[in-house]
């Protein structure tokens, strides 16, 4: 898999984001704004590890290109 290590930063970290993001918005009705931290902070790493041992879509090099 050849990657440029830009695009898998890039990569990794929009994921950590994006799972920091899910996990708060679905723990916002819940009213407890530290569990919001942790569980999202836990949710990033967990997504972002995840991202940067596997691989997401947007790492990938276009076909086209």
């Amino acid at each position: 898999m050849d990657v440029p290590l830009r695009r898998r930063v890039l990569g990794t970290l929009l994921s950590a984001g994006l799972g920091f993001l899910v996990v708060v918005l679905a723990l916002f009705p819940l009213g407890f704004p530290v569990y919001w931290v942790l569980a999202g902070l836990f949710g990033g790493l967990f997504s972002g590890g995840y991202a940067a041992l596997v691989g997401t879509p947007w790492m990938r090099r276009s076909k086209n290109a």
